[in-house]
């Protein structure tokens, strides 16, 4: 019961900065709105009913930190792109990224941490392969460079 309190008021408190309204009719449909997702979830069994491992609390918290970095280095980079005075034409490029995950969490996280970064998109996922849109090459590059891709194995086991 309270590994779902816990998933729950991290939901709440992510809506809450997200959405940035505080009145009581929209706290309200916020709190039903992640009910809603906590139930599913739990109807998928995405939950973990045991206690997580510490390795993997370990590595949260710097993993965490990192991915956010790279995010506003990634977003700075889009900005410079789209609003550099010389207009210049994308060179957007589709490659397949090497990933070497222990299991579907840390496929799934991989993927998804690569889709947060700006300028970069998870389009296919395969056991040991992503294919990756990015606005450069640089995007991809950095991604076949594995250092991502090794702090999400850490947290993944």
């Amino acid at each position: 019961m309270q590994i779902y309190v816990i998933v729950f008021a991290a939901l709440y408190a992510v809506w809450m900065v997200c959405s940035g309204f505080i009145e009581p009719f929209f706290l309200g449909l916020g709190a039903v709105s992640c009910i809603v997702c906590l139930g599913v979830a739990r109807r998928m069994g995405v939950i973990p009913l045991g206690r997580m491992p510490f390795y993997t609390r370990l590595w949260m918290i710097p993993y965490t930190v990192r991915l956010g970095w790279e995010m506003l280095k990634a977003t700075a980079s889009v900005a410079q792109t789209v609003w550099r005075v010389d207009i210049q034409p994308l060179n957007p490029v589709l490659g397949w990224v090497p990933m070497q995950q222990p299991n579907d969490l840390g496929r799934a996280t991989y993927a998804n941490s690569i889709t947060l970064t700006p300028g970069t998109v998870s389009v296919t996922v395969e056991p040991d392969w992503v294919q990756v849109h990015a606005l450069d090459s640089e995007g991809l590059i950095s991604l076949k460079e594995g250092a991502m891709e090794g702090r999400v194995r850490k947290i993944a086991g």
